[in-house]
């Protein structure tokens, strides 16, 4: 199993988390490649109910281009994962 986070300083998941910004499509594709997933769930989004309502528009671009970004990651190098 491997995370993806912004932050990736807990001592007690190292080796299995990786910082990335899947906003950046170069780093959703590298995380994607280092962990040659065969099954990839997407749960990442930003989820502060408060900072959705101030910034709805900013909310939706953020969670569809990271939503992207990990698709076309997985489309790209990964393929048979399902």
């Amino acid at each position: 199993m491997v995370g993806v986070a912004r932050a990736a300083d807990r001592e007690e998941l190292a080796g299995a988390l990786r910082s990335a910004d899947l906003l950046e499509p170069a780093e959703a594709r590298a995380a994607v490649a280092a962990a040659s997933p065969q099954v990839v769930y997407h749960l990442a989004a930003l989820a502060h109910v408060g900072e959705s309502w101030r910034d709805p528009a900013g909310t939706l671009h953020a969670n569809v281009t990271m939503t992207l970004n990990v698709l076309e990651a997985v489309r790209a190098e990964a393929p048979s994962a399902t």
